[in-house]
């Protein structure tokens, strides 16, 4: 398996590079690709069975020194709803760290099960003309939080060419 695996590594470098673009698979299924200095990477975090004490973070992006062009963050977390507006311990911070900041996470109600205290939720970042090389999803609550079946985390990511 190790041969088997070293191959198919060496001629991924080498087709990459021949191609001018490279893509590695990276933990957990993420995809990212780089041409010339700008880099797009995309990945799914299973919160199952994972979870957060109080003010415990997940760094979800750590793009240093490269800035975040654009990014999405979706996510399927632990919640309260109330008509249509949604609660959750857990807020999405970006910026460059240690200089972060809260993200407004919009509710999704057509993907959300608010019956079984569910939310989907997502923002794109940045939200405004700041840099971002940091983001990060953090217990803002007091008590711990375990992620049930299903839950998850999900990441785009586009850097600048500079």
């Amino acid at each position: 398996m190790r041969t088997t695996l070293l191959a198919v590594l060496a001629i991924t470098v080498s087709v990459g590079l021949a191609a001018g673009v490279f893509a590695v698979p990276l933990v957990l299924g993420a995809r990212a690709t780089a041409t010339d200095s700008k880099i797009r990477a995309f990945d799914t975090i299973p919160l199952e069975g994972k979870s957060l004490r109080s003010g415990e973070f997940l760094l979800l992006v750590d793009s240093t020194p490269a800035l975040i062009e654009s990014s999405h963050v979706a996510l399927n977390i632990p919640c309260e709803v109330d008509g249509d507006d949604a609660e959750s311990d857990i807020a999405v911070v970006a910026g460059v760290a240690p200089d972060v900041s809260e993200v407004e996470l919009e509710y999704v109600t057509e993907l959300s099960d608010p019956d079984n205290d569910r939310c989907v939720c997502h923002v794109d970042i940045p939200e405004d003309d700041g840099d971002v090389t940091d983001i990060a999803m953090i217990n803002t609550g007091d008590n711990d939080i375990r992620f049930e079946s299903g839950m998850f985390v999900s990441t785009s990511v586009s850097t600048s060419d500079d």
